[in-house]
């Protein structure tokens, strides 16, 4: 065989592309959907959460964009997210949490595979 790889290695490569993935994710969601978000939601007059100081409203605003379960929680206002929303703004949620689910995964296989 040319090139061999152990399950190991793989999965450290893996785990680190999807951490690149994810923060990359995490930027691209913040910077342009949460951007419009917190605009949009400021000209209906509902101010950001006073609670939120360390953007846990990131992962609740794209929870409550791509579920209609999530966007019941009385943290956010998550149905008048759903309605503001563009559609790339659910793209991007959809791809922070599948970036941030791929990597938790193969960190997590990495962690419990065991050494050759």
């Amino acid at each position: 065989m040319l090139f061999s790889l152990a399950l190991k290695d793989a999965l450290a490569i893996l785990t680190v592309l999807f951490l690149v993935s994810w923060g990359l994710a995490t930027l691209l969601f913040g910077r342009i959907s949460l951007k419009y978000l917190d605009s949009a939601l400021a000209k209906l007059g509902i101010a950001p959460p006073l609670w939120d100081g360390i953007g846990i409203r990131l992962n609740l605003c794209s929870f409550a964009l791509i579920s209609s379960w999530f966007a019941r929680s009385p943290l956010i206002p998550g149905e008048v997210i759903r309605q503001v929303a563009r559609p790339k703004d659910g793209y991007l949620a959809l791809f922070y949490n599948i970036s941030a689910w791929l990597f938790f995964i193969c960190a997590l296989c990495f962690y419990l595979v065991p050494d050759a």
